[in-house]
């Protein structure tokens, strides 16, 4: 089987479970799991992204302080 036509699949605690195969709630419950992950990077993104905000507002209030 080439990698084009094998079937997509997921795995969980070692097991692999073919995607095509199982129910709907279970598919269902996979693209929960998807979208929980997602929201999960993007938050660590946001989160980055406030550290290097209040970091530069620390940086630039040192600079202020210092220049007064």
């Amino acid at each position: 089987m080439t990698e084009e036509n094998k079937p997509q699949t997921i795995t969980l605690d070692d097991k692999e479970y073919i995607i095509d195969d199982l129910s709907d709630k279970a598919k269902y419950v996979i693209e929960l799991m998807t979208s929980l992950q997602n929201k999960e990077r993007n938050l660590l993104m946001e989160m980055d992204q406030i550290k290097a905000a209040q970091e530069n507002l620390v940086a630039r209030f040192k600079s202020e302080v210092e220049d007064a």
